[in-house]
């Protein structure tokens, strides 16, 4: 049997023989910060009830990010990267098409129910709440 500190220098350290362990692969998330201006970009519309413009700015951001994963080399994509290349860039475009299409879809079944108006004087979408005979 081996003594517990066996192996161990000294000053408590491991020998040379014991394998150190890789450094962490950081990269640079430069790209990801420009990324991340469209989603907040996207929530202040959402703030302002501006739901047409808020799904716009992320589709754009979608876009971006798929021509930035196309653009820089492995090492400057950053947080882009999630998965090969080929992949990355087809679910961000396609993501980047579907999201600003949904949103001018809801955008103009909502502007449909508008253009209607009221259903009776005076009344909201629920009819009259007022208790009145309006």
């Amino acid at each position: 049997m081996s003594d517990p500190g066996a192996g161990e220098d000294e000053d408590g350290g491991w020998g040379a023989h014991a394998q150190r362990r890789p450094a962490l692969d950081t990269r640079p998330l430069s790209a990801w910060w420009v990324i991340f201006a469209g989603p907040v970009v996207g929530l202040l519309f959402v703030l302002t009830d501006h739901m047409l413009r808020a799904t716009v700015s992320l589709g754009g951001a979608l876009l971006l990010a798929a021509v930035l994963r196309v653009a820089l080399p492995g090492s400057g994509v950053g947080g882009i990267a999630v998965r090969g290349p080929v992949v990355d860039v087809v679910l961000l475009v396609l993501l980047g098409v579907a999201v600003p299409g949904l949103g001018v879809h809801a955008g103009s079944r909502r502007t449909l129910t508008r253009a209607e108006g009221p259903r009776t004087s005076g009344a909201g979408p629920f009819g009259n709440l007022s208790g009145g005979t309006g």
